[in-house]
Protein backbone atom coordinates (compact mmCIF):
# COMPACT_ATOMS: atom_id res chain seq x y z
CA UNK A 1 0.00 0.00 0.00
CA UNK A 2 1.65 3.92 -1.35
CA UNK A 3 1.73 6.38 1.57
CA UNK A 4 0.47 8.50 -1.19
CA UNK A 5 -3.06 7.04 -1.65
CA UNK A 6 -5.69 9.14 -1.28
CA UNK A 7 -7.61 8.58 2.72
CA UNK A 8 -10.09 5.46 2.78
CA UNK A 9 -13.91 6.42 3.39
CA UNK A 10 -13.29 4.43 7.03
CA UNK A 11 -10.56 7.04 7.85
CA UNK A 12 -13.11 10.30 7.04
CA UNK A 13 -15.28 8.87 8.94
CA UNK A 14 -13.72 8.43 11.95
CA UNK A 15 -13.69 12.40 12.23
CA UNK A 16 -16.27 13.84 14.24
CA UNK A 17 -17.62 17.48 13.44
CA UNK A 18 -18.75 19.02 15.83
CA UNK A 19 -20.27 22.98 16.48
CA UNK A 20 -18.71 24.34 19.20
CA UNK A 21 -19.67 28.29 20.02
CA UNK A 22 -17.65 30.73 21.68
CA UNK A 23 -18.68 34.32 22.97
CA UNK A 24 -15.67 36.87 22.06
CA UNK A 25 -16.27 40.09 23.79
CA UNK A 26 -13.58 41.97 21.80
CA UNK A 27 -15.95 41.26 18.51
CA UNK A 28 -17.98 44.17 18.51
CA UNK A 29 -18.21 45.06 14.62
CA UNK A 30 -18.06 43.63 11.17
CA UNK A 31 -14.60 44.02 10.74
CA UNK A 32 -13.75 42.41 13.83
CA UNK A 33 -15.85 39.66 12.74
CA UNK A 34 -13.54 39.14 9.57
CA UNK A 35 -10.14 38.98 11.73
CA UNK A 36 -12.04 36.57 14.30
CA UNK A 37 -12.99 34.72 10.80
CA UNK A 38 -9.74 34.74 9.45
CA UNK A 39 -7.95 33.84 12.41
CA UNK A 40 -10.19 30.66 12.99
CA UNK A 41 -9.60 29.47 8.86
CA UNK A 42 -5.83 29.84 9.72
CA UNK A 43 -6.76 26.97 12.13
CA UNK A 44 -8.97 25.05 10.29
CA UNK A 45 -9.99 25.76 6.15
CA UNK A 46 -12.16 23.84 6.12
CA UNK A 47 -14.41 24.88 9.70
CA UNK A 48 -18.13 26.54 8.33
CA UNK A 49 -17.80 29.66 10.76
CA UNK A 50 -20.25 32.00 11.67
CA UNK A 51 -20.14 35.42 13.38
CA UNK A 52 -22.38 37.47 15.16
CA UNK A 53 -20.81 40.78 16.36
CA UNK A 54 -24.23 42.20 17.99
CA UNK A 55 -24.18 39.39 20.37
CA UNK A 56 -20.66 38.20 20.82
CA UNK A 57 -21.05 35.09 19.66
CA UNK A 58 -19.18 32.47 16.58
CA UNK A 59 -20.34 29.28 16.01
CA UNK A 60 -17.94 27.03 14.45
CA UNK A 61 -18.55 23.42 12.93
CA UNK A 62 -15.23 21.43 12.96
CA UNK A 63 -13.52 17.94 12.94
CA UNK A 64 -10.72 19.70 15.54
CA UNK A 65 -10.39 20.15 19.13
CA UNK A 66 -11.64 23.75 20.47
CA UNK A 67 -8.30 24.08 21.95
CA UNK A 68 -6.46 25.04 18.54
CA UNK A 69 -9.41 27.44 18.04
CA UNK A 70 -8.99 29.44 22.09
CA UNK A 71 -5.05 29.47 21.07
CA UNK A 72 -5.57 30.77 16.99
CA UNK A 73 -8.16 33.29 18.79
CA UNK A 74 -5.93 34.39 21.52
CA UNK A 75 -3.47 35.30 19.50
CA UNK A 76 -5.79 37.28 17.14
CA UNK A 77 -6.50 39.60 19.93
CA UNK A 78 -9.55 37.99 20.07
CA UNK A 79 -9.88 35.93 23.68
CA UNK A 80 -12.76 33.76 23.87
CA UNK A 81 -14.90 32.01 26.32
CA UNK A 82 -16.85 28.99 25.91
CA UNK A 83 -20.45 29.85 25.16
Amino acid sequence: MSRNQPPQLGDILTKRVKMLSFNIPNMTCGGCAKSVTKALLSVDPQAQIETDPPTREVRIESALQESAFYAALSEAGYPARED
